[in-house]
């Protein structure tokens, strides 16, 4: 539990949107990413989270259509997912 939490890590490449964190990987194409909105729901659905509040991702590609993420700092990743996204909703 604590490796998983320890290794969690974002990277943006030309096309996709990697999540690492412990033994969970998710690989998942901006084409499929719809929106992104604050959440503090880090109970429920698919998560890979190290702390309370964060973002839920909302694609058509994981389980639940949604991942929650709790990326730091916030502002320069969402600058950089509307980057390779432009047209993504973004909920705060």
């Amino acid at each position: 539990m604590i490796w998983t939490h320890l290794s969690i890590r974002y990277t943006f490449t030309d096309d996709h949107l990697y999540i690492y964190g412990g033994l969970f990987r998710f690989k998942i194409p901006y084409d499929k990413i719809t929106s992104a909105r604050r959440t503090t729901g880090y109970l429920t659905g698919m998560r890979v989270m190290s702390s309370t509040t964060g973002l839920a991702i909302y694609n058509s590609h994981t389980a639940f259509d949604e991942i929650k993420i709790s990326p730091h700092p916030e502002e320069d990743f969402l600058k950089t997912l509307k980057k390779h996204v432009p047209y993504v909703k973004i909920r705060l």
